[in-house]
Formats: structure tokens, sequence, C-alpha cells
């Protein structure tokens, strides 16, 4: 075997190892982006489908999710179901897009003061105040 043949070896059995972790990104990419073109296409409850059960119940914390709880936002306006949509478009507090998301929601009607200041399963919720858990 010559010097180089170890090397090359060892490269193979290094990309090798990251295939699974690619396949699982493009996966993910995949699964965001299905939604994406059922929400182009205006078939806003596959798109919804593909955003919230296929998506964000798979990856909550993926990097897609603020995006998937915009276009959530937007399937639920389009279908006429504006408390819907300010609960997608109030939920993120924390990414880039959530001072977008928040415009949106204020725009149908919802006030920072009306809440949803934390999301409704968190302990320091309004209707879980005073409250002691199972």
């Amino acid at each position: 075997a010559s010097r180089n043949e170890k090397p090359t070896e060892d490269v193979i059995k290094e990309l090798a190892a990251k295939v699974p972790d690619l396949y699982s990104l493009i996966r993910e990419d995949s699964t965001y982006f299905l939604g994406v073109a059922k929400f182009e296409q205006h078939e806003y409850e596959p798109a919804a489908n593909w955003m919230g059960k296929s998506y964000l119940e798979k990856y909550p914390d993926g990097r897609w999710a603020a995006s998937a709880l915009y276009h959530l936002g937007r399937c639920a306006e389009a279908q006429k179901d504006i408390e819907k949509a300010i609960e997608y478009y109030t939920k993120d507090r924390t990414s880039p897009q959530a001072h977008g998301n928040l415009i949106r929601a204020r725009r149908l009607g919802w006030k920072p003061d009306s809440g949803p200041p934390v999301p409704a399963e968190s302990p320091a919720a309004p209707e879980n105040a005073g409250k002691s858990s199972p």
C-alpha cells in the first residue's frame, strides 16, 4: 500500500460517518419545504399538516421551527382562524423572526398585554398561577 492510500481511506471513513447526519438534515429540510410548497400552492390544510405535525412535532427546535410557526400563522389566517394565527405568531419570542411575527399579530388585533406572555403549558402562565402540579 502506498502512503497516499491511508489518508484516502481515513477520509472515506470520516465522510461515511457523517452520512447519517447529512441524511437527517436533508430529511428535516425536505419536510419543511414540502410544507412551504403546499403553502405556495394555496393548499393551507396540507401545508399546516406538513409544518405542524410533520415538521414541528419531529423538530421542535429545528432550524426551520420559527419559520414553520410563521407559516402556520399564515395558514390559519388564510383559513380565517385569526385566534389560531395570533397563537402561532406569538408563540416564538426568541428568534430574529419573532419581531415580525408580533407585528403581524398586532395587525390582526393582538395586544401585548392580552397574552400569551408565555406558552400556556408553562407553569408561569396566568391560567396556571396558584395551581399545584399533580
